[in-house]
């Protein structure tokens, strides 16, 4: 069985429906109503099509066929008992039309607005607010959906760009009501640019619906730098001492001792691999050398001087070759033969030679600890436990700069498979000749990612080569799996003191994608892209501002409802606000509120507020106030009236409508009733 809950006695749809068996009391004293203390009930049991006496309600019981109705019955034209008695109990929807029955304290101290709302003229992020709603045209400074976004489009080009929402519903935004500060985006050209979306447009194609969150711990610093310099450096410069080291692959593990420390990720190291070979004289063909040349890739002709290439004889597997080596010479001709090319084969002396093969070849570490390091796969290995004494030395061209602090890179319990680095050079990129030309100068940037579930760490390597001395940028995109990491970053390569050269760089900025929505059900929203850097001041980027009017069906003097359109009319929005909490048409006084709209229109009254944290109640009174009218309650209909002369008369007195005899009071006036203002002058 079904309880309705009506707003009045006449027609109306109902307002609150509650599904109950039972005594019709024991429902009451579910919703903690005292009816019992009632004298006069202000509201009337329907079942089935018969009023119910008020003496009877503790005993009727409900059957799950009966048709249940509870109507309010109104008196003194407002709902004055409803806020305390059945307002609580039904928990009516439209309890905001409610006087107050707090009497006025006249030591109430009168609470101005929070700080954050003199930040009206600038866009922020505002979470747990309510999202606004325009009613007619009005400017707007939209509030972000997605955090800022700044990045280095090309290294002299840093753009930023962001999802906003404008407010609930549709508007009318004209191009030249976009702006910037007080300049319009489309005046920027190239440097600028926006898109506004309707509800429930799809923006899984849009980039700035991304959420980019940035990590606050990289980024400018309290020593006045942009970033976090990547200087300091690791004296690593040292030798590995001779010693006999086992390789097992491209992991070499030393006999004795350990690698020097400051040997970490990227170091640059030479290795001399002394390896026999066996030579095997062939007079026609040259000599075969037999052994291994995996490390090398078999592409060993310059360790047997300039131009000799390597001929396979035989692979034997393993890394294990029969190789002869050739090229070719000029000869001379003679007489009218010209120069010709014959093909020669290098030979050897027959039996067992030792040579170093790839003792040039600069390998990078990609792990190291105690005793053992593991070198990163560039195409060449060794051979599986061999023992050899050899040397393994620090290439002396390279410098490590010290790792930066670690940063975890995502937030709270969140994950991510994107992340984004940005690195600035303040001072460009480039080296000064003695002659004062420019010439290319090259840093080498390391930055190493850790999953924090399982400490897997991955390095990525850039290197920047530029020649100018304009301030550049760079922003690298990562595409990791999945989960939560931590990020830090070095230098690979000295800084130079020299005034000649211009290396500086800055870790700028530390960023990951996070999940997102792609769609906004009931918000008009806007996407923008600026050019930031050197072409905008600052204090204007988040000065982004549009005018928009807001798109509501609209009253026409017949009394008909147009299509939604642009419109400033306070019949528009007063229509909207009932509806927006379940109301119709029906509960609206429509003959009055055309009278009024009328009225509006022709005196040029329109409505044009943004309504943010409000009650409807307050909300339908500032719209009435806007067309010197005032929110009333009649015959359970939302009705503005408005001060002036009536020609009818609509309601008289009734039982339903008074709640006690009709008396005139009168008193006279007595002879001690002020009858004037006495005042003191002072004379100064």
């Amino acid at each position: 069985m079904t309880i309705k809950v009506y707003p009045a006695l006449t027609p109306c749809e109902p307002i609150e429906e509650h599904e109950f068996s039972g005594k019709f009391s024991e429902w009451l004293d579910s919703k903690e109503a005292n009816y019992r203390a009632w004298e006069v009930p202000p509201t009337v049991l329907i079942v089935n099509g018969v009023e119910i006496p008020f003496s009877d309600w503790e005993e009727i019981q409900l059957s799950a066929d009966d048709n249940v109705e509870v109507r309010y019955v109104q008196h003194g034209g407002v709902f004055k008992a409803l806020g305390s008695i059945v307002g609580k109990v039904f928990n009516f929807a439209f309890g905001w039309l409610l006087p107050s029955n707090k009497a006025p304290n006249r030591y109430d101290t009168p609470q101005g607005k929070q700080l954050e709302a003199a930040m009206g003229t600038a866009n922020q992020a505002k979470l747990g607010d309510v999202v606004p709603e325009i009613a007619g045209r009005h400017r707007r400074y939209p509030d972000y959906l997605t955090p800022p976004r700044r990045y280095f489009a090309s290294p002299r080009e840093q753009r930023l760009e962001f999802l906003a929402c404008i407010g609930v519903g549709r508007y009318q935004i004209h191009d030249a009501d976009v702006k910037v500060g007080d300049t319009p985006i489309s005046s920027l050209g190239a440097d600028g640019s926006y898109q506004i979306f309707e509800p429930n447009a799809n923006l899984a194609g849009v980039v700035t619906h991304e959420h980019w969150y940035t990590v606050d711990e990289v980024g400018g610093t309290s020593s006045g730098t942009a970033g976090l310099e990547l200087s300091t450096e690791y004296a690593n410069r040292t030798n590995s001492d001779p010693a006999t080291y086992t390789f097992n692959g491209l992991t070499i593990t030393r006999s004795n001792g350990s690698f020097p420390s400051g040997w970490g990720n990227g170091t640059l190291v030479s290795i001399k691999y002394p390896r026999p070979y066996v030579a095997t004289d062939t007079i026609l063909t040259g000599s075969t050398l037999t052994g291994f040349f995996g490390h090398s890739g078999i592409n060993v002709g310059s360790h047997f001087g300039e131009g000799w290439i390597p001929e396979v004889v035989e692979n034997q597997g393993g890394g294990y070759y029969s190789l002869r080596f050739w090229r070719m010479e000029t000869r001379e001709g003679s007489g009218d033969q010209p120069d010709y090319e014959v093909k020669v084969y290098l030979q050897f002396n027959p039996g067992t030679h030792t040579f170093d093969f790839a003792p040039t070849a600069r390998w990078t570490i990609e792990s190291s600890q105690d005793g053992s390091i593991t070198l990163l796969n560039e195409g060449r290995f060794f051979e599986n436990n061999v023992s050899l004494s050899t040397s393994v030395s620090f290439e002396g061209g390279a410098i490590y700069g010290e790792w930066t602090s670690e940063f975890v890179v995502t937030p709270g319990n969140e994950v991510t498979s994107t992340i984004e680095l940005d690195f600035f050079f303040p001072g460009g990129l480039a080296y000064i000749e003695d002659d004062g030309t420019l010439t290319n100068r090259s840093v080498q940037i390391e930055f190493q990612y850790r999953y924090l579930s399982n400490n897997n760490t991955v390095s990525v390597f850039r290197t920047y080569n530029q020649r100018t001395l304009d301030q550049i940028g760079f922003t690298e995109r990562i595409n990791i799996a999945q989960g939560a990491v931590a990020c830090r970053v070095r230098r690979i390569g000295s800084s130079s003191t020299s005034t000649q050269v211009h290396d500086t760089v800055h870790w700028y900025g530390l960023k990951c994608r996070l999940p997102t929505r792609t769609r906004y059900s009931d918000w008009t929203t806007i996407s923008v892209q600026l050019r930031s850097g050197g072409r905008i001041a600052a204090q204007s980027e988040n000065q982004i501002n549009v005018v928009a009017t807001r798109i509501l069906p609209t009253l026409q003097s017949n009394g008909t409802w147009t299509s939604p359109q642009p419109t400033r009319d306070i019949s528009a929005f007063v229509r909207h606000i009932a509806e927006s909490i379940g109301y119709t048409l029906d509960d609206i006084d429509m003959p009055e509120l055309l009278r009024l709209h009328n009225i509006w229109k022709g005196r040029g009254e329109t409505i044009d507020n943004v309504f943010e944290l409000t009650t409807v109640k307050e909300a339908l009174a500032t719209v009435l106030a806007a067309g010197m009218s005032e929110l009333t309650i009649a015959d359970g209909l939302i009705r503005p009236v408005r001060d002036g002369i009536r020609t009818q008369f609509e309601d008289g007195y009734s039982p339903q409508n008074m709640t006690g005899a009709l008396r005139r009071t009168f008193r006279a006036a007595r002879h001690d009733d002020a009858d004037g203002v006495e005042l003191s002058l002072i004379h100064i």
